[in-house]
Order: structure tokens, then sequence, then C-alpha cells
């Protein structure tokens, strides 16, 4: 739960209308998806990633390295999970 709440104030000091901010953002938001999911909080974790993973194909385009980590990050949930939607 340390992990949750640190990721969660941190997000709090960024702001998404600041470009600056952009990558700290997605990668705070990365880490805070993965932390739901290590601390079996599934559903948090799952609506973490498709957001962030909406997000990122959106403004980054299908084929950039961080979209394709965070797929295989988004992967590895289901596989635990046992879904494969």
């Amino acid at each position: 739960a340390g992990a949750l709440a640190a990721y969660q104030q941190a997000r709090t000091w960024l702001d998404p209308t600041r470009p600056e901010h952009g990558e700290a953002i997605d990668t705070l938001d990365a880490n805070l998806a993965t932390a739901y999911g290590m601390a079996g909080q599934w559903a948090d974790s799952d609506a973490a990633f498709r957001a962030l993973f909406d997000r990122l194909s959106n403004r980054l385009g299908p084929a950039h390295p961080q979209l394709l980590k965070t797929g295989r990050n988004y992967t590895t949930l289901l596989l635990r999970t046992a879904r494969f939607e």
C-alpha cells in the first residue's frame, strides 16, 4: 500500500496541461497500474492500464516503444488473472 500511496501522491504534483509533465505522468501511471496489480487490485490495474494504453496510443502512435512496453505489461496482468480478452 505504501507504493500505491506514493504514486498517487506524486501524481497530484503534476499538471497534465503542461507538456513537460507528460512523460513523468506516463511513467507514474504505468507504475501505478503495475502497483495495483502487485497489490491484487486487478480491476484498478486493468482500468489504469487501459487508460494509459489509450492515451499513449492516441498521442504516440501504434509503434512507439513506450506503447509496446505498456502493452507487454498489460498482457502480463491479463495472464496473471487468466483473462484473455
